[in-house]
């Protein structure tokens, strides 16, 4: 049997060696049969095989990322696109667009954020109210008063933490106790020793509990006050 490669001719008897040709690359002689291909070739083919296999897997790979798109579809998208795009850079107008979004998102922010600050000031400016008033009646001031009083408590206290607090450079005002701070009650008690013609118990002339200071002029007097010194209203 003829062996397919041999490295020496002494091997082929002499009648076959014609049959041989020498392989310049690896120096050994190699039998020339029709339709036989040679290792090296074989090897070549199976490479590019490989190679060409790779690369069709990544081009379906890449393909299905495309799947349930009409190209029909797509071309007649491009022709408008283009069409769109006239003299323009895309760059550009995809730029504008974005930052007019983010214009009319941040006056959109802006807005609701006014919005929000001020509905706070109203809740906070009413909880303040409530509080102030009902630890004036709770004090004795008298119910004409109470817009004089909320009126004296404006810019004093301010909300913290759900309550109303009485602040001064950023700090809470500490009651009598020193440790807790000056509540609504407190500071309306001591409203009463300042202005006594808030309070039930300072009106009128001679009565228990003092006079009221009549030194004010009637016509600077708040209502409050006429009540307080027992003068009708005009």
């Amino acid at each position: 049997m003829l062996k397919y490669i041999v490295d020496s001719l002494d091997s082929v008897n002499e009648q076959h060696r014609g049959l041989y040709v020498k392989n310049e690359e690896t120096g050994k002689y190699q039998l020339q049969v029709e339709g036989v291909v040679p290792k090296n070739r074989l090897d070549e083919f199976r490479d590019n095989n490989i190679t060409l296999t790779n690369e069709k897997n990544s081009l379906a790979d890449k393909l299905k990322s495309f799947e349930g798109i009409d190209p029909t579809k797509w071309s007649e998208y491009k022709t408008k696109a283009e069409a769109f795009k006239g003299d323009q850079d895309i760059d550009k107008i995809v730029q504008a667009r974005l930052e007019a979004a983010t214009k009319a998102h941040g006056e959109t922010v802006q807005e609701l954020t006014n919005k929000l600050t001020e509905t706070t000031g109203q809740y906070y400016k009413t909880l303040i109210g409530t509080e102030v008033r009902t630890a004036a009646l709770k004090a004795g001031a008298l119910p004409a008063a109470l817009i004089d009083i909320e009126n004296r408590a404006n810019g004093t206290f301010s909300v913290i933490n759900g309550k109303a607090v009485i602040m001064k450079d950023g700090q809470p005002v500490y009651g009598a106790d020193g440790v807790n701070p000056m509540s609504p009650f407190e500071w309306a008690k001591n409203l009463a020793k300042e202005a006594p013609y808030f309070f039930a118990d300072n009106h009128g002339g001679g009565g228990k509990g003092g006079s009221f200071n009549t030194e004010v002029p009637r016509d600077q007097m708040t209502a409050a006050q006429k009540i307080a010194a027992g003068l009708n209203q005009p």
